[in-house]
Formats: C-alpha cells, sequence, structure tokens
C-alpha cells in the first residue's frame, strides 16, 4: 500500500496601525513642517501639568507578510513496516516599518515661561510654553520599512515498525536546513569582533571590534546567521503492551530550533542601521532661553537611517546599539519520556509519567558584550578616575561621552573602548534542564460525563529566560548580571512551575424522559427539567520565583545588572498570604551589594514565590429542544466562582519602599457570563 500527499499553500497577512491623525498635511504648518512632510501623522505634545489635555499616540506600524509553504510526503506500508518519507520548504517575506513616535514627540513643561528659568519654581504653565512653540525636549525617531526574508528545507524518514502484536518501535530522524536569514536590500550589519577597526590608526591603539554589512568584502554572505550546515534530529520511540489492561511507552527525540524563530532580537528592523532619532536642540545655555521652536524645531534636517551605505557606518563610533554575532551554533532541545498507562475498569484509567528535556544553546534577548572585565573591579573607585580620552578630536563631538576631553578609566578598560553598551543580539549561550512527574486520572460515566485530573511536579533549571517578557504578564524576569560569567545565571526559570493540579468535570444531570430520575416527565414539564448539565475547571499551582534587584547599581561594571546579597538564609516569612502582604519574603535577609562587586542572590530565588492559584471555574448548561429543526441552549459560566483573590507580585526591587510588600491583585474578581444560543 502507498499514500502520496502534495501540499502547497500561501499566507498573506496585512497589520497596520496607525494613529487617528495619519494624512494630516504637515507643510501647512509652516516652511520648516514641509520637510517633514513625508512624515505620516501629527507630532505628539505631552504637556506636563496639565490636567485633562488629552494627547495622543505617534505609534505608526506597517506590516505585509508572504509566507509560502510547500509539503510532500510518502506513506508505504510493507509487512510489519509501515515506511514515511517526506520534505518541506517554507519561504517567509515580511516587510515591516514602525516608528513610536512617527512625526516627532515634543515634551513641554514650565520653564520657558516661568520668572526665572534656572529655578523655575512654581511660576510659569507648560500650555503657555506651548502656545509659545518652545518645548523643553523634542525628537523624532526615523525608520526605514525593511523586507525580510527567510527559507527553511526539511526532510524526514520514518519506520513504525510492529516488532510482535505487542511491542510496537518508531524510528526516524528529521535533516533541517536553514537556507538564510536575510534582507531583500541587504540592509543588516553583523558585529565582528576580532575584526580590527581603522580608528585604531588616528588614536595608535590596537582597536578590535567592527560593524559590518552583509553582502560586502568585510562579511561576503548575505546570510545575518552565517552558513549553516545541515542539522540532523534523530528520534525513537517504543510502545510496549505488557498486560491485558497496562501500556508502557518510552521515547527519546532531539529537534532544532534556528534562531531567528525564537528571537525578536534578530529581525532587520531591529537594526541600528535601519532607524534614527533627530534630537530637538531647545536651548544651549542651560535652559536659560529657548533656541529651537516648534516652528522650525530641526533645522539641520533630520538624520535619516543608514539604509545599505557601507561609508556611514562611522556614525556609530561612539555610540552603543545591539548586533549580532553570525556562526553561532543552533538551539538543540533533547526530549526524553516514560509512561505507564493502565486500565483499571472500562471507564477508569491511570497514567503515570516522567518527562523530561534540555535545551543547548538557548538564546538570550539581547547580551552585553562591551561590560568591563571581572578582573577591573577590583580597582575600586580608581575606575571612575578621569584621564585624557585618546578619541578626543577624532571622534565628533555628537560622540556624546567619547567626544569629551577626558574620560573615565573604566571607559578604556572596556573590551571595545571605542564604543559605549554593545549587544550581542544573537547570543546562542544559554542553557536548560526540566524533569517532571506527570500523572493523570480520567474517570467516565455511563450515565454522561467526565472527571479528569491531572497532577504535574516539576522543576525548570535555566540561565536564560523568556525573550517576550514585554508581551507577557506582569511577573517579573531576571536580567543577566555578569555576561562574562554565565554560569551565575543557572536558577529556577521564571515560569517555574512546582505543582499544579487541574481537575476538569462534565456532568450531565440524570433528571428527565429516558434518564434515571424523573424518567416518565413528558411535554412541558421534561423540557423544564431534562438537558441540564454541570462542568468546570478548578486549578491549584505553586507560585512563580521572584527575581529581585537592586534600585541603585554600584557594580560599576557598566553594564549588567545588580542583585542584592544574601545576609540570612531565612528568607521567608510565616502565615497565611492575607497576613503577609506587608512582608511576602524576610527583607531583612537583603543587603546592597557593596561598591564594584555584584550580589549573591541568583537570578531568581530558589525558595521565594509569588502567590500561588487557587480558582474554580463552574458551568451551568442547559438544553432544550424545541422540535426537530430547532435547539436552545443556555449557558451560564462563573470565573473565580468562589471570588478569590491570588495577590500579584510584591515589590521586588531593593531600596524602594514596596519591596517585600504586595499592592493589588494579580487576578480578576468574580465574572458571571451568561449566554442564550439557537441552533437550526
Amino acid at each position: 500500500t502507498t499514500i502520496l500527499d502534495f501540499r502547497v499553500s500561501y499566507l498573506r497577512a496585512l497589520h497596520a496601525f496607525r494613529p487617528e491623525q495619519t494624512g494630516t498635511n504637515l507643510s501647512q504648518y509652516g516652511p520648516a513642517w514641509a520637510a517633514l512632510a513625508s512624515q505620516v501623522t501629527l507630532p505628539e505634545a505631552p504637556l506636563a501639568g496639565v490636567a485633562g489635555f488629552a494627547g495622543f499616540s505617534g505609534v505608526y506600524i506597517q506590516s505585509v507578510s508572504n509566507e509560502y509553504f510547500l509539503s510532500g510526503s510518502a506513506t508505504k506500508i510493507v509487512g510489519r513496516h509501515s515506511f514515511k518519507f517526506g520534505g518541506e520548504a517554507r519561504r517567509w517575506d515580511w516587510g515591516f516599518v514602525q516608528s513610536n513616535t512617527a512625526a516627532g514627540s515634543f515634551n513641554f513643561n514650565n520653564v520657558f515661561t516661568s520668572a526665572n528659568p534656572l529655578s523655575p519654581g512654581n511660576t510659569g504653565y507648560s500650555f503657555a510654553s506651548y502656545l509659545l512653540g518652545t518645548p523643553a525636549s523634542g525628537s523624532l525617531a526615523g525608520a526605514a520599512k525593511v523586507f525580510q526574508q527567510i527559507y527553511y528545507e526539511g526532510y524526514y524518514l520514518t519506520d513504525s515498525y510492529r516488532l510482535t502484536n505487542s511491542l510496537t518501535l518508531n524510528l526516524g530522524v528529521r535533516l533541517d536546513v536553514d537556507g538564510s536569514f536575510s534582507e531583500r536590500f541587504n540592509r543588516t550589519v553583523v558585529w565582528q569582533p576580532g575584526a580590527t577597526d581603522p580608528l585604531g590608526q588616528q588614536v595608535g591603539a590596537n582597536l578590535k571590534g567592527q560593524l559590518a554589512f552583509v553582502d560586502t568584502p568585510a562579511y561576503p554572505s548575505r546570510n545575518q546567521l552565517g552558513s549553516a550546515k545541515p542539522l540532523a534530529a534523530p528520534r525513537v520511540g517504543i510502545a510496549w503492551s505488557a498486560a491485558k489492561n497496562t501500556v508502557i511507552r518510552t521515547g527519546y527525540g532531539l529537534s532544532w530550533v534556528s534562531p531567528e524563530q525564537i528571537n525578536y532580537s534578530l529581525p532587520p528592523f531591529q537594526s541600528a542601521i535601519n532607524a534614527a532619532t533627530t534630537t530637538m536642540v531647545t536651548s544651549v545655555n542651560g535652559g536659560l532661553t529657548p533656541l529651537n521652536t516648534l516652528s522650525n524645531p530641526f533645522p539641520g534636517g533630520l538624520i535619516e537611517p543608514l539604509n545599505n551605505n557601507p561609508a556611514g557606518l562611522t556614525r556609530f563610533e561612539g555610540q552603543s546599539f545591539n548586533a549580532p554575532i553570525p556562526g553561532q551554533p543552533f538551539t538543540s532541545v533533547q526530549q526524553w519520556n516514560f509512561q505507564v498507562q493502565h486500565q483499571f475498569a472500562q471507564d477508569l484509567s491511570l497514567d503515570v509519567g516522567y518527562a523530561g528535556a534540555k535545551a543547548t544553546h538557548l538564546a538570550f534577548s539581547v547580551l552585553a558584550i562591551n561590560q568591563l572585565p571581572d578582573r577591573y573591579l577590583s580597582m575600586g573607585a580608581a575606575l571612575l578616575n578621569t584621564v585624557p580620552n585618546p578619541f578626543y578630536g577624532v571622534l565628533p563631538a555628537s560622540a556624546g561621552t567619547l567626544g569629551l576631553p577626558t574620560v573615565t578609566e573604566g571607559q578604556l578598560l572596556r573590551p571595545y573602548p571605542q564604543f559605549l553598551g554593545l549587544g550581542d543580539s544573537e547570543p546562542q549561550k544559554g542553557d536548560s534542564t526540566y524533569h517532571a512527574l506527570q500523572t493523570r486520572f480520567v474517570k467516565r460515566f455511563r450515565s454522561g460525563g467526565t472527571v479528569t485530573a491531572a497532577y504535574t511536579w516539576s522543576k525548570l533549571l535555566s540561565d536564560t529566560d523568556t525573550l517576550t517578557s514585554w508581551l507577557e504578564a506582569s511577573h517579573g524576569v531576571g536580567g543577566v548580571q555578569d555576561p562574562s560569567n554565565l554560569r551565575l545565571e543557572k536558577s529556577p526559570a521564571s515560569f517555574d512551575v512546582a505543582n499544579r493540579l487541574v481537575i476538569s468535570y462534565v456532568y450531565d444531570l440524570p433528571f428527565g424522559r429516558g434518564r434515571h430520575f424523573l424518567a416518565g416527565l413528558h411535554g412541558a414539564a421534561d423540557k423544564l427539567v431534562s438537558g441540564w448539565g454541570i462542568g468546570g475547571i478548578t486549578t491549584f499551582q505553586s507560585g512563580l520565583p521572584l527575581a529581585l534587584n537592586t534600585a541603585s547599581n554600584l557594580t560599576g561594571s557598566l553594564g549588567g545588572g545588580s542583585r542584592p546579597n544574601v545576609i540570612s538564609p531565612n528568607v521567608t516569612t510565616s502565615g497565611s498570604a492575607q497576613s503577609r502582604l506587608n512582608d511576602w519574603f524576610n527583607t531583612a535577609a537583603f543587603a546592597q551589594p557593596a561598591s564594584f562587586t555584584f550580589g549573591s542572590e541568583s537570578r531568581t530565588d530558589p525558595v521565594l514565590r509569588s502567590d500561588g492559584i487557587n480558582n474554580f471555574d463552574f458551568t451551568v448548561v442547559k438544553h432544550t429542544s424545541i422540535n426537530e429543526r430547532f435547539r436552545l441552549e443556555f449557558r451560564s459560566e462563573f470565573f473565580n466562582l468562589f471570588n478569590r483573590v491570588q495577590f500579584a507580585d510584591p515589590g521586588i526591587t531593593l531600596g524602594t519602599p514596596q519591596f517585600g510588600v504586595v499592592t493589588s491583585a494579580g487576578n480578576l474578581p468574580r465574572l458571571v457570563q451568561l449566554g442564550l444560543r439557537l441552533s437550526f
């Protein structure tokens, strides 16, 4: 027997987020604004101290996505073997542009209309400054519309082999081939840590580290990630019917994850060359008198995105930016499991199993690569001493710190002293391990209904964390403290759940005609009594690990985070959640680290957790058959049936009044939802 399957698909997705002022002709506001006519909306104008003055968003997003899929497979059954082989190819073209201040953002306060701009006090009025067109600050963020291109191929072969009637062996292998990760017009750059920076010739130093455009002599490939070799992913599974009502299953599999599939920092629109911010110069004498006004905020014109102009890379000397370092390994995930399933009766079963996983080369969101090496922290306050700046006169004054006559000694001890903060946007340096006991109990009722109870006890350790915390709930995610010693980052993941029990049930009440009770009812009485059912989901779950930090970063490392020192092993407090709102944990067990040292607290605390989940959702449903064609359903749903509070995270920042204090609830109060549905 042979089965062939071939599929072709195409998906186009459009997304646009435009302010309601989009399309305004800015040239009507004067000749200077005519030069900004390419902007798509009005500028933002927040007014400090003016109650009720409604502003508006200047965020502009436009996205066009085209995805092409081609796949095919063949299945061949030969005796006890069932072979399946096939492949797929995917291409994704994504055009995207986003500006958070599409026509500028100008902030107004009372300074320029006060009696004394150097000491304004309560004099002056921000709305008056607005009418005069004298903002306290202003900027415009421009962005290029980029076109990301991703290509992927994958091939696989599997064999399901029934060795005996009770034993089946599943074997398989997959070959992943990542074709490219590029931008249509080569508007992407990579960071080359070992390249010689020509700036060193001007300052008499051997400076390493350089940005390079793709598809240039410095970096010939168009692939931002570098060339990738085919990656093999084997897998094996065994299913054994050990007894009449007992089945044992086990398996192992390896899979690969390409960085562009998980790291939001990689797409071209995140690259520094495809965005540029022009800052308004509002005063040159410390705010005593205004310089540029709203009638002509950017007399020197706008700084445009660099696009693919290699000569313009000198713009980034002395600045901060993120860029990927190509050639890093892909993420691999190994998974294995062992499960025993036993059916005690026709309507009662129990599953007990173990599941494990190990991920290697996990991604960080962005990893600092220009942080001061640890060996220099012993210099202490000497790192703050000012010394002559070798880049003064070589880098322009617009370079900021590195354009001044002097710099700190610590700056010159950085790995790349000609830059400030640098981040690797493709750091595949993380690892994780997961182990879990998983159980599942199922009871079915002949009268109509099912109860399922699932319990999981698990532990997830990692040295990196979720890459999309900015899209998720407010639970804190621990950042990297010392990028040069990532072993110290290993701790429970921010989403580690030690215990979780979920009980779900659906039951048809046995009332009415043909049921156990009141089976003899007819007519209206039967329609009123029959058709009722209940259901619900009950969840009990441990809280999530807390990630503590400090309000003051005194590490002197020129990057990374700061965590407290643990000065007592007694970090917890006793009592109910309600009684611990003002001291969720023992705040006296933590202290600010000494200057030029890192705190001893782990990335997430292995003991301290947020409030857990204790939630009941309940449903009552009524089905009524009106006649052969019409059926009416009434449903009442109760979310958080007992109106129980789940407290939000306590304050996690040492040095703030909220440290260890819970100030709000983390869940919604009871919600009742009623529904009526007519089917015909």
